[in-house]
């Protein structure tokens, strides 16, 4: 008789007077896995990530302001504060400083102590295979001495004995054998549940490496609007800056101011004497002329004055004294 493969179950034989011996042997074997009761999921500001979550369920706030280094609260992963070029490993968002990293049993044994059940089994088959021997040897006499002499009862007696210590053997092997083979079930069990912990593993860090990149994206674009919004505050206060040029010819004297985009003409003083209408009494230079034609009043004599676009200051009216007069607009 010859035993091949992994056995489960149970073996049992007998015997009857008529001489041999019967046996059976039932062998069978299960397993299980699930993601949604792993402990330790990941977490962002405290939430666990389960589900769908906003920005918001993760206290993840955006805002802006006029310049980035003089923020109060500059953001922060995992308490290194986002500021100049920073690593992944000074943000700690690389897979060696994870908090809570899985362990992983030490398999090895595992598949150490399988081969020693295997190797135990196997023993136990060889056993069995010798208890049948010997039981085909003891039906082998049986059958001789019936063939011979019927009386002599007290040796059949004797191999029935045999028999039955024989029978008793089998069956502890067979004990021996059930208990292995469970351990082994057990042990695969833990095993495929290992795998599949590890699986699931795998694609968590795989899932943090994604929103890792993301992150990094939106820091990148942050950077990118700061820097941005640096330049357009620059640009803002550059073009706020103070100018002004002096206005003087024989006419008037006066001076203009420049902030940003605006201007403001302010005649001081000039000649009392009659100037016919549309004299140019001066003309601006260029960065302070308007962009379209402006008209204003004279203070003191109260007649209309203009300045073109190509910087001309021309009194629309004849005067007869002194001009005066301011005058606001917009430079091309």
């Amino acid at each position: 008789m010859a035993l091949t493969g992994n056995l489960t179950g149970s073996l049992s034989a007998s015997m009857s007077a008529e001489g041999g011996v019967n046996g059976t042997i039932n062998f069978d074997g299960s397993g299980t896995d699930n993601y949604t009761e792993l402990d330790n999921k990941p977490s962002i500001n405290g939430v666990i990530l389960e589900g769908n979550k906003t920005s918001s369920d993760l206290f993840i706030e955006s805002g802006g302001t006029d310049n980035y280094n003089e923020l109060l609260n500059k953001p922060k992963i995992n308490g290194t504060t986002l500021t100049g070029d920073v690593s992944d490993t000074q943000l700690l968002i690389d897979y060696n400083h994870l908090i809570n990293k899985p362990v992983i049993p030490d398999i090895s044994e595992i598949e150490t102590r399988l081969n020693t059940a295997e190797t135990d089994i196997d023993n136990l088959q060889n056993d069995m295979v010798t208890a049948q021997n010997d039981i085909d040897d003891i039906n082998d006499e049986i059958a001789t001495i019936k063939a011979t002499d019927l009386s002599q009862n007290a040796d059949i007696n004797s191999l029935k004995n045999r028999v039955t210590g024989t029978e008793t053997n089998i069956s502890n092997l067979t004990t021996r054998v059930s208990s292995a083979e469970s351990s082994i079930t057990t042990q695969g069990t833990q095993i495929s549940s290992i795998e599949d912990d590890i699986s699931d593993i795998n694609s968590d860090i795989t899932g943090l490496d994604t929103r890792v990149g993301t992150a990094e994206g939106d820091i990148d674009t942050l950077q990118g609007d700061m820097t941005q919004a640096q330049s357009d505050i620059s640009e803002l206060n550059s073009s706020l800056t103070t100018t002004s040029v002096s206005i003087s010819s024989e006419k008037i004297i006066g001076v203009c101011y420049r902030w940003g985009k605006i201007c403001m003409l302010s005649i001081l003083s000039g000649d009392q004497t009659v100037t016919p209408a549309d004299t140019t009494l001066a003309t601006l230079p260029q960065g302070y002329r308007p962009i379209e034609q402006a008209e204003f009043v004279d203070s003191l004599g109260k007649i209309r004055m203009r300045i073109t676009n190509t910087g001309r200051i021309v009194n629309v009216e004849q005067a007869t004294t002194y001009i005066r007069g301011t005058c606001v607009f917009i430079t091309q």
